[in-house]
């Protein structure tokens, strides 16, 4: 056993050994950060829970609640010198990002560089502050909420108290202090007496 853990542990270091020399032979590409210069780098695009292994060996864990919770954990194992990317989403325009000593506020909508060491977990939290998009034509005067990447919506049946032709308002102060609950796999906001919940799983009274 130890003569195999120990030709496992050669086999490691030379396939570091080949990813470190086509690094540096892609070294000129180091400046551009576009995906199209970096064909050795790493982007990371899911933040649900996974555990990931390349062909070549690299090894990504994920640990989240994602899309429900902002808070995403990322160890990486193997990665033989290879750039690591993170997606920041366009939406998540005050997002942290935490590795090792180093901290950073990337703007949003980019693929984020982050200072990656193997066995090294990198937290990444979004912004899930809510955002409200207007209503325009027959919808004006009315907005869509998201939190995340969640687009919340009104289901007549969990709020029999209301119409849908007389929609209660709602403040932005009620909204920020709304409860986020998971029930039967769907996703609700709780607003005081009001119901929210997650797009995929409103259901559509007109729908024939």
């Amino acid at each position: 056993m130890n003569a195999k853990t120990s030709a496992g542990a050669d086999a490691d270091d030379d396939a570091c050994a080949d990813a470190s020399a086509d690094v540096g032979a892609n070294a000129n590409a180091s400046a551009d950060t576009s995906p199209d210069a970096n064909a050795y780098a790493i982007f990371i695009n899911f933040y649900e829970p996974m555990r990931l292994e390349t062909p070549d060996g690299i090894v990504i864990t994920i640990e989240s609640e994602y899309p429900y919770s902002p808070g995403v954990h990322i160890k990486t194992e193997r990665l033989c010198g290879k750039r690591l990317f993170l997606r920041i989403p366009e939406w998540s325009t005050r997002t942290g990002v935490k590795a090792g000593l180093s901290e950073a506020v990337p703007v949003a909508g980019i693929f984020y560089e982050v200072p990656a060491e193997d066995g090294a977990v990198i937290s990444l939290t979004l912004d899930f502050k809510p955002r409200y998009l207007q209503g325009e034509l027959s919808r004006a005067g009315k907005s869509s909420l998201y939190i995340g990447p969640i687009l919340f919506a009104w289901d007549n049946a969990m709020n029999p108290l209301y119409d849908f032709d007389s929609l209660p308002e709602l403040s932005k102060s009620d909204i920020e202090k709304a409860i986020i609950k998971k029930a039967d796999g769907r996703l609700e906001l709780h607003i005081s007496d009001i119901r929210l919940v997650d797009f995929y799983h409103a259901v559509d009274d007109d729908a024939g």
